[in-house]
């Protein structure tokens, strides 16, 4: 009898170290598991932050662009021209140049923007392409397009005066929900 309890003292000390064996086994790889779960969110964490920071720098860069853009185009079709500036076949070239890059470094980076605000800048490009084309159709100097030109001069001014501050108006406000800043009242 004796080596019976012997042999079941021996028996339930290989279970019960058995049993720790496992549960410390066991808890291991819990916080193994717990260390993976937690690199891998830490991972997750900084490519979101990086993406996060590039969509900011990419709209920063188009905002900056579309500034540029207006301050060339309002220069260009500003009704009332100044003494002294750069002559309007200067100023369109200058226009077209600054809207050129705005366009560009849109279409190279759109992946970054929301459709929404995709959709808008393509109507604004496609708008003051077609004003730029109407615009420079006609000869400022010919007489016998006078009104034409004029008209068309003033549609641009018009469409500039309008599209161009909405959208400036629309990527300030998408940039500023980005950034977490509460709009104001």
């Amino acid at each position: 009898m004796n080596d019976a309890l012997a042999w079941l003292g021996v028996a339930g000390g290989i279970a019960g170290g058995a049993a720790a064996l496992y549960t410390a086994t066991r808890a291991r790889s819990i916080e193994r598991y717990r260390a993976q779960l937690k690199a891998e969110g830490y991972e997750h964490e900084v490519r979101f932050a990086r993406l996060h920071e590039r969509r900011v720098e990419i709209i920063a860069e188009i905002y900056r662009k579309l500034v540029r853009a207006e301050r060339a185009f309002g220069s260009w079709v500003n009704l009332l021209q100044e003494a002294g500036e750069p002559t309007m076949e200067e100023k369109g070239s200058l226009a077209a140049g600054a809207f050129n890059d705005f366009r560009t470094f849109f279409l190279e980076n759109r992946i970054w923007l929301d459709q929404d605000l995709c959709d808008r800048i393509a109507q604004l490009d496609r708008e003051l392409f077609t004003s730029f084309i109407d615009f420079t159709t006609y000869r400022r100097d010919d007489p016998n397009v006078h009104k034409e030109y004029m008209d068309k001069w003033m549609s641009t001014w018009k469409k500039t005066q309008e599209l161009i501050p909405a959208l400036r108006t629309a990527i300030e406000g998408r940039f500023r929900e980005m950034l977490g800043v509460a709009p104001s009242p």
